[in-house]
């Protein structure tokens, strides 16, 4: 995967040293999003939460319909977490025995800081689809948990220490450049990112499904 990153990024390096024609651009991106895990274990479940991205755009028009695309980006991703069918001590009677089973569930904040490595592809001279690779840094900022036992007590879950890892995430957007003047021009795009690793929650994957907007500047 880092390889492959690694590539990209040098694509265009290669294309200025041959072309004379193509265009750089900077910008500002922004949007809300809603984040969550696909999950495999059926005792398990996983609620969207808002959260949001931002950051800075640099790009280069290699031609007319495909433009390279990188930069940095700063998101917050909100995920809601639940395990059910777990048994403590307080779910089992010593006279009748088990007695029912207990709910787990985490409200997990991450930060998320993205290099990515993207293609634009222009259909027609406004719309286009955009797709690539990124290298994540996640952190987790906090972390809520409680266990409701069938007993109807709860416990507060004791987070000893909060976790940090490196993530690769793929994204497919679709979306309409609206030109503003000769330099300008403004980018409305849904899209979906899908991470590639595990999440901090084994054998479970984090998504985004978002809006994103942006500003660009032809240098």
């Amino acid at each position: 995967m880092k390889n492959i990153i690694a590539l990209l990024f040098l694509f265009p390096l290669s294309l200025v040293a041959q072309q004379n024609g193509g265009e750089w651009h900077l910008g500002i991106s922004g949007g809300p999003e809603v984040s969550a895990m696909t999950i495999q274990n059926v005792d398990e479940s996983s609620t969207a939460k808002y959260g949001f991205t931002s950051g800075l755009t640099i790009a280069y028009n290699i031609n007319p319909k495909l433009t390279w695309q990188s930069g940095i980006s700063f998101g917050i991703k909100n995920i809601n977490h639940t395990q059910s069918g777990l048994t403590f001590g307080s779910d089992i009677d010593p006279t009748t025995g088990f007695t029912g089973s207990s709910v787990l569930t985490r409200k997990i904040q991450l930060s998320d800081v993205e290099i990515p490595v993207q293609m634009k592809y222009f259909f027609f001279k406004q719309f286009y689809a955009r797709t690539g690779v990124g290298i994540n840094f996640l952190n987790e900022k906090s972390v809520e948990g409680k266990i409701n036992h069938s007993d109807g007590t709860i416990s507060e879950l004791l987070i000893k220490s909060l976790d940090s890892y490196i993530n690769y995430s793929a994204t497919l957007g679709f979306g309409y450049m609206q030109p503003i003047g000769d330099k300008l021009n403004f980018n409305i795009e849904p899209f979906i990112k899908y991470y590639l690793r595990d999440n901090i929650i084994p054998i479970t994957h984090l998504y985004n499904i978002g809006l994103n907007a942006s500003l660009t500047l032809k240098l």
